[in-house]
């Protein structure tokens, strides 16, 4: 290889394994951190948030029935638990119809995408149950308020509440797993990258070892010739060298 390149042809070689190099680390890491952040999103923006809005269905249930068994102790008034009532079903629709559309894949397990599957069927009856608390508070009716409470919020509980806590866990489950998958694919990237760059410096620095050679040794021949001729051998041939 010494002998065929010229020390121009060595040079070009060197730059460009040197630009090639860099394209190729650069890109690798920047493949790395799009993982990486591809990742973050899908845990925060899929499930993080789809996480949130369980968490939050789920505490505006339990409310809704510590505002209602206040109210038949006479511990609460009837106005602010109707009107938290109100409020309370606006948001649990809009909870229930943003978790439904941005779920991601959140639910794609067996067991998380039967306790969707369950939920969805069974969430009528949260508007049925939430319904009937909304007519109990209009009509100040409290035996009926008391019926709710006894016989149609178990039902709820076990249509809605229940599957929410089975699915709280999973999420969180599911979320940790889109991490840490993202987070080994990002590390293999990453030790791609260092890989490649040692061998690109490796390479460099043969490219580079060989280009000095071949500039270095006919210098040293001339250097030598020099000395024989100041040493008073005018017969000492006096080497040629052409940077090709």
């Amino acid at each position: 290889m010494q002998a065929k390149l010229s020390i121009k042809v060595r040079l070009v070689l060197l730059s460009l394994l040197a630009v090639l190099g860099t394209a190729i680390v650069t890109a690798l890491f920047y493949t790395s951190n799009r993982t990486t952040e591809r990742a973050l999103v899908e845990v925060y923006e899929q499930n993080g948030e789809s996480l949130l809005r369980m968490q939050r269905i789920e505490n505006l249930l339990l409310e809704l029935r510590f505002r209602a068994a206040g109210l038949l102790l006479d511990q609460l008034p009837i106005q602010g638990s109707h009107n938290h009532l109100k409020d309370a079903r606006q948001e649990l629709a809009q909870l229930w119809s943003e978790l439904q559309a941005n779920a991601g894949t959140l639910f794609d397990s067996k067991a998380a995408s039967a306790e969707m599957q369950a939920l969805r069927s069974d969430w009528p009856q949260v508007e049925a149950t939430l319904g009937q608390l909304d007519q109990g508070y209009t009509v100040r009716d409290n035996p009926r308020l008391t019926e709710v409470l006894e016989e149609q919020w178990p039902l709820m509980v076990k249509a809605a509440v229940k599957p929410l806590q089975t699915l709280i866990p999973l999420a969180r489950e599911r979320s940790g797993e889109a991490f840490g998958s993202a987070k080994a694919s990002s590390q293999r990237m990453l030790q791609i990258g260092v890989t490649v760059a040692a061998l690109c410096l490796l390479l460099l620095a043969g490219m580079a070892w060989f280009t000095m050679r071949a500039i270095l040794a006919p210098l040293a021949e001339v250097k030598q010739a020099k000395r024989r001729i100041a040493d008073g051998d005018l017969a000492a041939p006096m080497p040629k060298f052409q940077v090709p």
